[in-house]
């Protein structure tokens, strides 16, 4: 899809990646969410630790779900977040057509 933004068409993308967006967050966060990540693989390691075979294999199963049940939900807030995104673009595109400058 083509868009017009100060005259100069362009396709989405191209703005997109041209526009230089900043991403929400920062190191400190960002170091916080690894330090998490590695508590809950000892955490689990832990727990896998004391379980039987049987329990183990419940276990297992029980994780896989989970894991897929989360990548299942990352990929609908993003396509929720791109739609969004992609009908906000379109709007400041369609009003900045209209605008004088």
């Amino acid at each position: 899809t083509v868009v017009s933004f100060r005259g100069k068409k362009m396709l989405i993308l191209e703005f997109l990646f041209n526009a230089q967006l900043e991403l929400p967050g920062s190191w400190k966060a960002e170091i916080q969410y690894g330090k998490d990540v590695e508590i809950v693989r000892q955490l689990k390691k832990k727990i896998e630790a004391g379980l039987s075979e049987e329990q183990r294999l419940l276990w297992d199963e029980y994780s896989s779900k989970g894991v897929q049940l989360h990548h299942l939900e990352c990929w609908k807030d993003f396509e929720r977040g791109f739609v969004l995104g992609m009908k906000l673009l379109m709007e400041v595109v369609e009003r900045s057509e209209h605008m004088e400058y």
